[in-house]
């Protein structure tokens, strides 16, 4: 049963991936449906998986509300997180995120590096490093202008990571 739960969830992280790509949003109605499948999935097999787990790693991307609160992390990244969070359960949640910034990070580098914005995007974290501790509004970053030089979508990596572990987990890891 845990492949079906696993198949569901990269389904609805490829869709988030594909609505995120198209129109930098992600509908809620998406992430709701997220949930309600796997409550479903819950009901018609009920050992599948431990609730308490479950329940953790749906909870657990609310620490990453700070990184929402100065624009680094989008709000529906943070759901997608706990949807993937209700599917894995704690410990395979905390990889996913683990493994999600890490491949963004590799996706940033290459993005950046290609565009020749590196330097330019170094020294925008800078200043907001040096200006934290002065202002706490200060935003990293300004999502409504969509800055194509800088902005990744994290969806991608996301999927990717839920993909990784799944895989990992499938040859007995």
């Amino acid at each position: 049963m845990s492949h079906i739960r696993f198949i569901c969830l990269l389904l609805i992280l490829t869709v988030a991936s594909v609505m995120d790509l198209r129109m930098y949003k992600v509908k809620n109605g998406l992430i709701l449906m997220g949930f309600i499948l796997r409550l479903i999935l819950r009901i018609i097999w009920p050992s599948d998986g431990m609730l308490a787990a479950e329940l953790a790693g749906m909870l657990l991307p609310l620490l990453m509300i700070g990184l929402y609160k100065y624009s680094m992390l989008g709000a529906a990244d943070i759901k997608l997180f706990s949807v993937s969070g209700i599917y894995l359960g704690l410990n395979d949640c905390l990889y996913t995120i683990l493994l999600t910034f890490l491949i963004a990070a590799l996706f940033a580098l290459r993005k950046l590096t290609a565009k020749h914005q590196l330097r330019k995007r170094l020294l925008h974290l800078r200043q907001f490093l040096k200006n934290y501790p002065i202002t706490k509004n200060y935003q990293y970053m300004d999502f409504s202008k969509k800055d194509e030089d800088a902005c990744i979508h994290l969806t991608v990596p996301m999927t990717l990571a839920s993909a990784i572990v799944y895989i990992y987990r499938c040859i007995g890891g």
